[in-house]
């Protein structure tokens, strides 16, 4: 019980991760994505560019339903709590991944059964609906919305000189949106993170990330998330196969996911901190 506290419930209670709890989430995200997931949407040919733009909204709502909890939010609803038994573990890690993976999930199945080939409009608009609930409260509430304003804005900017130096060059996997998705969110993630540390006081609580920023500096961090997604992308874009393709695209899928929801969640948490 003792290493169960130290390891997963004492972080939860000072706000940090460990490596071993960062191992054992990952782990647990992994085995749910790529042994109940992945086989359910492969099944039935759904991994494509246009999942990722319908979980989009889904993503959002994630983001900003982490940021209830915080204390420093202007939007805080709910204190932290380390029991599954209490409402305040569903709004954290690893509750919010679980809340957000499986209710997503969950609502796919259902529009799936309620009509095949329109699937993923319905789950697209039900996810749009709970997207602009939550999104315009929140941004009504924006307590410093110059610093929102300014982050997004060269978020933007940073991005737009990256697309615009890829269209120069027009390199061959550019052809490819889930390549352009996986980098943009990388690049919103990595900004968004280095704004929110370099300038708003903000902290970086992920075990690699806080090394990297740590030890080499904070603007290290969105360099190697963009120096690590071309890697990523080329590596894909040398090894896709007409067998591969559906677990190479739903990798691009998932990881953009991620790079979203936490570059989505700092950049809310800039411009609602009190």
């Amino acid at each position: 019980m003792n290493f169960f506290s130290k390891y997963f419930i004492d972080p939860i209670i000072n706000n940090t991760y460990t490596t071993l709890n960062t191992f054992v989430y990952v782990g647990l995200l992994l085995l749910f994505c790529f042994g109940l997931l992945y086989p359910w949407l492969k099944k039935r040919e759904l991994i494509n560019f246009k999942l990722f733009t319908a979980i989009l909204p889904y993503v959002i709502v994630g983001a900003l339903l982490r940021i209830a909890e915080e204390p420093y939010s202007a939007v805080h609803l709910i204190d932290k709590a380390t029991s599954p038994l209490s409402l305040g573990f569903w709004f954290i890690t690893p509750g919010i991944y679980i809340v957000m993976f499986v209710g997503t999930f969950l609502i796919l199945i259902i529009c799936w059964k309620l009509n095949k080939e329109k699937a993923l409009n319905y789950f697209r608009n039900i996810g749009l609906f709970f997207c602009l609930a939550l999104l315009i409260p929140y941004l009504l509430l924006l307590t410093k919305p110059i610093h929102f304003a300014l982050t997004l804005l060269a978020i933007i900017v940073v991005s737009g000189i990256f697309f615009i130096l890829l269209y120069y060059f027009k390199p061959e996997y550019l052809k490819e949106k889930l390549n352009l998705t996986l980098l943009f969110s990388q690049i919103f993630d990595g900004f968004a993170t280095y704004f929110a540390i370099a300038f708003f006081g903000f902290g970086e609580k992920h075990v690699l990330s806080n090394w990297v920023i740590i030890n080499i500096g904070v603007i290290a961090f969105p360099i190697l998330k963009i120096i690590l997604s071309f890697v990523i992308i080329i590596l894909i874009e040398k090894s896709i196969t007409v067998k591969n393709k559906n677990i190479l695209n739903f990798t691009r899928i998932l990881i953009s996911i991620i790079g979203f929801a936490t570059g989505i969640r700092d950049l809310f948490s800039i411009g609602l901190n009190l």
